[in-house]
């Protein structure tokens, strides 16, 4: 391998080594911090299609049409509620 090759291994090891062992030694949290943002990511999704928001942050969220999106499908938002628990809370 090229010394410019070996430098960016090194690199990216010596940045995200620490935040791999971590992921691999805590998959259960790992899961549940996946598992909340990509049904954060549907939700939020669901928020735009529906015209409940109307820029890229949730400043000017219209109450009553995320409350239609959430009834409309309840089992995302328990997947970011649970997910988010599982990260936080879970300890071996």
């Amino acid at each position: 391998m090229s010394l410019p090759g070996r430098l960016l291994r090194r690199l990216l090891a010596l940045l995200f080594g620490p935040l791999a062992a971590w992921a691999s030694d805590n998959p259960l949290p790992v899961a549940g911090g996946v598992a909340a943002a990509l049904a954060g990511g549907v939700l939020y999704s669901r928020l735009l299609a529906a015209g409940a928001v109307a820029g890229p942050t949730l400043e000017g969220v219209v109450p009553a049409a995320a409350l239609s999106v959430l009834v409309a499908s309840p089992a995302y938002a328990v997947a970011v509620v649970a997910g988010l628990a599982v990260l936080v809370f879970w300890r071996r």
